[in-house]
């Protein structure tokens, strides 16, 4: 009944004319493209409903309360209503406009901090500021955000969106009359500064109050944990680089419940687990232990996972070999089988990039190339790759914006629709269950629940205890921790 089309930019054209002559006039034709003129103009050629979505969010996002979706109604009808409802159930924000303000939007709020975040890290390249300021991190920080994301996705917003040259001239254009007037000593500069203060005068006081909390979290964050951290290993795996990244005492471990054990025994101060992953699902191991260990996840991250691959030679045509982890390989395969060559697994892909053998290609994050050339990136088959990491320890949860629950329901009819009608305040991001071999368990639920009160979150509690055999407060997560790296 729904048609969709959510396909990179540039085949966006191609991909609606070949289905075009496919459609039956009473389905619904949509797209989730980035930009709007070109894909509405193309689906107005249907007979049917048309409409256009931008959903202003990423895969990172747990929950749709409060986020946002740009709809172009072009020829909206039953169907649409349906689905129009749908979204707002679930709290989505939809926000309507046409076409031509959409992408006028969007190069504005879009293409203009790309470019001059962009250009920014292309000036600072190879000048290593040994000193910073305040102003001058945040501003890097963000810059590497962007820098992280698609270059093909940005290449596309910034050549296909109509209004997006025109922007970028006249910042260009605004950029050039500052720098002129500093290059003539001209005090016309102060007088221009002070009319830009007197019109965004409201907005200064927000940004000086919201960017000095962030000051306060990247400096808070510099004080780095001094006790051991366990982190499921080998060395130059994703949990390793995240680990390396938040903490400065490492231990490898070969098994999650060992990382849990220690912990709860004092040898780690905390330890650094995956929870789930966008493709693979939940890492029972890691919920397992959370049923039978004494401790709690103190705060979650989620990372992109993102494969290249290394290599002593200069040029795939060289490669003869691929060695790796066996992970590696399966999530890399589609790459593998177009270069035709064989693969040998390996137990630590760590080791093995040590021996820099020539004709050997290595499948690892490229932050392990250490002098070995990056010969292909992102060459995982699927490219929205996600891993949840948790934190565990036996301390409180840092900043949570959510609560993982552990229980085990009474056997009877209605029980778990009886608990989940206790949770109907509020968003619930996660439930599934796990089989318990512990305390005469059978099964035991965990529930993650995003809470704004901690008093609704105390009578919450309160009201599921007496439905319960087993309950557990098994951590505290956060839902915009996040770690890309490329």
């Amino acid at each position: 009944d729904v048609v969709i089309v959510s396909v990179p930019i540039s085949q966006t054209s191609r991909v609606i004319e070949e289905i075009l002559p496919l459609l039956r006039k009473d389905q619904l034709l949509m797209d989730f493209t980035s930009l709007k003129v070109f894909p509405v103009e193309l689906m107005k050629k249907h007979k049917g409903e048309v409409v256009g979505l931008h959903p202003l969010f990423g895969p990172l996002v747990k929950s749709p309360e409060g986020e946002t979706i740009v709809v172009v109604d072009e020829r909206p009808g039953e169907k649409w209503k349906e689905l129009e409802n749908f979204f707002q159930k679930k709290g989505f924000n939809l926000v309507y406009m046409d076409p031509h303000t959409h992408d006028r939007t969007m190069a504005i709020i879009q293409n203009i901090p790309h470019i001059i975040n962009y250009s920014f890290l292309a000036y600072l390249k190879g000048k290593n500021p040994s000193l910073t300021t305040p102003v001058f991190l945040l501003q890097k920080y963000l810059a590497g955000r962007i820098l992280s994301q698609n270059p093909q996705l940005y290449f596309d917003m910034g050549t296909l969106n109509p209004y997006g040259r025109e922007e970028i001239k006249d910042y260009l254009n605004n950029f050039q009359h500052f720098a002129d007037l500093l290059e003539k000593n001209d005090k016309t500069f102060m007088k221009e500064l002070e009319t830009l203060q007197s019109h965004y005068q409201t907005f200064i006081e927000e940004a000086k109050l919201k960017t000095g909390r962030i000051w306060e979290i990247v400096k808070e964050k510099k004080k780095r944990p001094t006790g051991l951290v366990g982190y499921l290993g080998p060395e130059g795996s994703f949990t390793h680089i995240l680990a390396k990244k938040l903490f400065d005492h490492l231990k490898p471990y070969s098994t999650i419940p060992q990382i849990f054990k220690d912990v709860e025994n004092g040898a780690l101060e905390w330890g650094v687990v995956p929870a789930e992953n966008s493709i693979a699902g939940y890492v029972n191991e890691t919920y397992d232990s959370l049923i039978r260990f004494n401790v709690k996840v103190a705060t979650s991250f989620i990372m992109e996972i993102n494969h290249a691959l290394l290599s002593v030679e200069s040029s795939l045509k060289d490669i003869q070999k691929i060695v790796s982890h066996p992970k590696a390989i399966e999530a890399c395969r589609g790459f593998i089988e177009m270069l035709g060559v064989p693969v040998e697994y390996a137990s630590s892909t760590t080791a093995r990039l040590a021996e820099r053998e020539p004709g050997v290609g290595y499948i690892a994050h490229e932050s392990n190339a250490q002098g070995l050339n990056v010969l292909a990136r992102n060459i995982q088959d699927h490219k929205d790759n996600y891993t949840e990491f948790y934190i565990i320890g036996k301390k409180e949860g840092f900043s949570p914006t959510k609560t993982l629950f552990a229980l085990s329901i009474v056997d009877r009819k209605g029980a778990l629709r009886d608990i989940l009608n206790v949770f109907e305040k509020v968003n619930l991001s996660k439930i599934f269950s796990r089989p318990a071999r512990l305390y005469g368990l059978d099964y035991v639920f965990f529930i993650e629940a995003e809470f704004k009160d901690k008093k609704l979150e105390k009578e919450i509690i309160k009201e599921v205890q007496p439905l319960v055999h087993y309950w557990k407060v098994a951590g505290y997560t956060h839902d915009s921790l996040s770690l890309q790296h490329h």
